[in-house]
């Protein structure tokens, strides 16, 4: 299964091909789901038929590199000076590296691996060097590693037997911190020395549980079944930190009897943060339905910041009986302010603390700082697309129209209209 963070930039197509296909300029992640494994990619997409202003492109080694203009979303702190270029599975995995101002190599290497394994990540190490995860073939395992040119660190191997996030944080030190998710199903962060490869901390993330206690239904015994965590769309900030969603259960029942049953059964909600110190959970909310109702559904989108060192956590959960929860909850270094609004999707923010959001029915501009509903649109024919929030304007797609609007709701002629100057 594929998934986009934000259906408005861009769609996967569902005729067997799985081809990305762009719908408007933007950033997105992109996520392959398959027998409970999942790998994240960054796509960056560019308006118009050319490159962008500032970008270069390389040919080197029978390949073609082409460097674009830093988007403001790094996945590492710090700037190291070489750029990958990638690696080639018919060389075994030769990873090769290019200076971004010359485009010439500035070093190669081929990394220790086997017929069974296949590299599906290069990143740079803000230390010198190139950090490659790997993963089996056969998805026994996946293997974090480093490799350098000589003088700057010897290389090393850490084999996993769950599964290692591409997502690698990094200090400028060198220390790099992921998400393992363990063979069993339970997501930790683990911490390592970045010369070595040594573990530092491992810090587990709280488990959902459900504790059943039988009275002669299941041979007279208690049963107890943890639960993993799930985790939703992943934001990476310019200071490399990561942030996401989580959802966990927490679902205790009392089965007194065979077919009768009492208790609670609840589900929390919390945003977690990652950084090279480690992780930092906050609470967002807590559902709870009696046992035998429909559990509420909680979709998780992307913590987006609020351009003043705060963070926006948007969620929409469907309740019992028909009823629809939306929130936004902005947490600043010392606020905690939950916003209701009309509706709740992936947030666009802007200048002027204007964001702009829309769950395809309704669309909804706000102020973060205060929650203020500047603008709200409904379209009963529903398929509304936001593609753009920035100086002062909101660009979205209503069908195959386009609109315009600007921080105050006011309608605006499409760009390139002779009432627009």
């Amino acid at each position: 299964m594929w998934s986009v963070s934000n259906p408005a930039l861009g769609e996967i197509s569902d005729d067997g091909r799985h081809l990305f296909m762009a719908k408007a300029a933007g950033t997105v992640w992109l996520t392959a789901l398959r027998g409970g494994r999942s790998s994240v990619c960054e796509i960056t997409i560019y308006s118009g038929d050319k490159l962008p202003n500032g970008a270069r492109r390389w040919r080197n080694s029978g390949w073609s590199v082409i460097e674009t203009p830093p988007n403001g979303v790094r996945a590492n702190a710090g700037e190291p000076r070489e750029q990958l270029g990638g690696s080639d599975p018919a060389r075994r995995g030769l990873v090769t590296t290019i200076d971004p101002d010359t485009g010439r190599t500035t070093w190669m290497e081929t990394p220790a691996i086997n017929d069974s394994e296949i590299i599906t990540s290069v990143r740079e190490h803000t230390i010198g060097g190139s950090l490659l995860v790997i993963e089996s073939r056969d998805g026994t395992g996946s293997t974090l590693g480093r490799i350098a040119p000589r003088g700057r660190g010897g290389p090393w191997r850490y084999r996993s037997r769950g599964r290692l996030s591409g997502w690698i944080v990094q200090d400028r030190a060198g220390s790099l911190a992921l998400i393992e998710t363990r063979s069993d199903g339970f997501p930790e962060l683990v911490s390592f020395d970045g010369r070595t490869g040594r573990v530092v901390t491992r810090v587990g993330f709280p488990r959902g549980v459900e504790i059943a206690l039988n009275v002669g239904c299941v041979n007279g015994s208690n049963e107890v079944r943890e639960v993993p965590a799930e985790l939703g769309p992943t934001t990476v900030l310019q200071d490399g930190s990561i942030l996401f969603e989580m959802l966990r259960i927490d679902d205790l029942e009392d089965h007194e009897q065979c077919a009768r049953a009492s208790g609670r059964l609840r589900r929390v909600l919390e945003l977690v943060t990652i950084t090279t110190k480690g992780a930092s959970i906050q609470p967002l909310r807590s559902y709870e339905e009696t046992p035998g109702s429909v559990a509420p559904a909680i979709t998780m989108f992307p913590v987006t910041s609020d351009r003043h060192g705060g963070l926006l956590a948007p969620w929409r959960a469907n309740l019992s009986g028909g009823a629809v929860d939306s929130k936004i909850v902005h947490l600043t270094a010392t606020v905690r302010q939950e916003y209701a609004l009309p509706a709740v999707g992936p947030l666009f923010v802007g200048i002027q603390d204007l964001a702009v959001m829309t769950d395809g029915a309704t669309l909804v501009s706000f102020n973060v700082m205060t929650g203020d509903v500047k603008h709200e649109q409904y379209f009963p024919e529903k398929g509304v697309r936001i593609v753009s929030n920035e100086n002062g304007t909101v660009l979205f797609v209503h069908g195959e129209k386009p609109g315009v609007f600007d921080q105050y709701g006011r309608p605006l002629p499409p760009k390139g209209s002779p009432l627009r100057r």
